[in-house]
């Protein structure tokens, strides 16, 4: 299961990248490495790849990029500027002695000030494109899924390992499970989402070819 996927999308606003990564693991655990303005998708994101990838230990990095150029349009959370008004008014007249609330304090206050970057991580993660992220993932746990291929795998060499310890006239059981051999090596070779995994689908294909060329040697 260790894959890796990029992909990036260029929208009229902004520019959304995504990366996924994946290592083996027993156990699904999913990771995030999100800027502040996009934590508010995250359990969007989980939900998503929950539904595709059964186990492992998934990374996934998402970020938005505003165009070259481009400055951000700030905006002001007018519902909790006016509640902390509320509050400083409320304080002030428990404690007259308080000190009043600076525009500098509101203005740091979590969530007063926002920019134009999270509306556009909910236009780039909604309606279409949000269908597109989804057929992206479910890419990638088909592609980062081997399972399969190397339980495949481990049946056939247990048969070449029975085959040779028994004896006999082996050649052709020998040269079939050669064949079969071959043919998981290529589908390993052809999901790889890694340099690490091609290289060893490579290297087991030569490994293979050089058993066939022994094994015709054998009746």
């Amino acid at each position: 299961m260790t894959g890796y996927a990029a992909a990036t999308r260029d929208l009229p606003v902004a520019s959304l990248a995504a990366e996924l990564k994946s290592v083996n693991g027993r156990f699904l655990d999913v990771q995030f490495r999100l800027p502040d303005e996009l934590r508010a998708v995250e359990p969007a994101l989980r939900e998503l790849i929950q539904a595709r990838v059964g186990r492992g230990k998934v990374e996934c990095r998402v970020s938005v990029t505003p165009p070259a150029g481009a400055a951000p349009q700030i905006s002001v959370n007018e519902a909790l500027l006016a509640a902390l008004a509320e509050a400083s008014r409320k304080v002030r007249t428990a404690i007259p002695d308080a000190q009043p609330l600076h525009v500098g304090e509101a203005l740091h206050w979590p969530g007063v000030l926002g920019d134009d970057r999270s509306a556009l991580v909910r236009e780039a993660l909604g309606g279409a494109d949000e269908e597109r992220i989804r057929q992206e993932i479910a890419l990638f746990g088909v592609k980062a899924d081997v399972a399969e291929e190397l339980n495949r795998l481990g049946a056939h060499l247990e048969e070449v390992h029975r085959v040779v310890r028994a004896g006999g006239v082996v050649g052709k059981r020998l040269d079939f499970l050669m064949q079969e051999l071959n043919r998981e090596a290529n589908t390993l070779g052809s999901k790889s989402v890694s340099k690490d995994l091609s290289d060893a689908s490579l290297e087991f294909k030569l490994l293979i070819e050089q058993m066939r060329e022994q094994i015709q040697n054998i009746e």
